[in-house]
């Protein structure tokens, strides 16, 4: 008996070669979690495991850019995200942040002021309006026009995550 040619138009080819009828069963692992910057803050797995991720506090007034980046991120990271100027403050007093995400345009005040309490800790100014923080943060990205790819090898850097690899190599340049 001839076995089926696999082509891309003939997707049962295997289930009709096989005599039994049975399909192989489909193993699925995990993907290595990265190792944490050396005195970064880190958080439990969102998936309850007992592996630590990098936390991530993520300060911006519009929560589509939020569920965007939380997803991005997912589960390499755990994000946290506050869209005012005082839940930054708290969270900032309450918990230690691998690295902050900010948008500087809060609805209750200058995020200038948070600076102070930034020094020590990795920080990404992520806004379509606010290119003169370019010169505060040292790492600015303009959204929307930043892609995927660049946000979260910006992060990967910030975080010292080795950046992943792909095919057809990949291009960092802006």
């Amino acid at each position: 008996m001839k076995a089926a040619a696999m082509t891309p138009d003939c997707k049962h080819a295997r289930r009709r070669s096989d005599p039994s009828g049975h399909r192989p069963a489909r193993t699925r692992t995990a993907a290595p979690r990265p190792a944490p910057v050396a005195g970064a803050a880190v958080a439990p797995a969102a998936d309850g495991g007992g592996a630590t991720v990098p936390h991530i506090l993520h300060i911006d007034q519009d929560a589509g850019s939020a569920k965007a980046l939380a997803l991005l991120l997912m589960p390499e990271a755990r994000v946290t995200h506050v869209a005012t100027l005082a839940g930054a403050r708290q969270m900032l007093g309450q918990h230690a942040f691998s690295a902050v995400v900010i948008d500087p345009n809060l609805p209750d005040g200058n995020a200038a002021e948070l600076l102070p309490a930034l020094t020590a800790i990795p920080l990404l100014v992520y806004s379509a309006s606010q290119p003169a923080w370019r010169e505060r943060s040292g790492i600015y990205l303009a959204k929307p026009w930043a892609t995927p790819r660049q946000l979260w090898t910006t992060i990967a850097k910030l975080l010292g995550i080795a950046a992943p690899t792909c095919a057809g190599g990949c291009d960092d340049r802006h």
